[in-house]
């Protein structure tokens, strides 16, 4: 599903931990990212992406959208 590694793991950490029974919920979470550090949810930019926040999908035609769909499919 494109979901950064980082984010999977953190939620393999969590699932591991609320599936014990004598889980204390606030003292037994993973520590959050350090302030400061890289967000793992953060994308590097690329042409398509840059396309996709341009797009109001609202206000396209179903042909404006099927080409736009073809455009962005070349970036693979």
């Amino acid at each position: 599903a494109g979901v950064p590694r980082a984010i999977t793991e953190r939620a393999k950490q969590i699932v591991a931990m609320l599936g014990k029974a004598d889980i204390n919920m606030k003292d037994s979470l993973p520590e959050p990212l350090p302030e400061g550090g890289s967000d793992p949810c953060d994308l590097p930019e690329n042409p398509a992406l840059e396309k996709l926040r341009a797009i109001d999908p609202d206000t396209l035609t179903p042909l404006e959208a099927l080409n736009i769909l073809y455009e962005l499919k070349q970036y693979l």
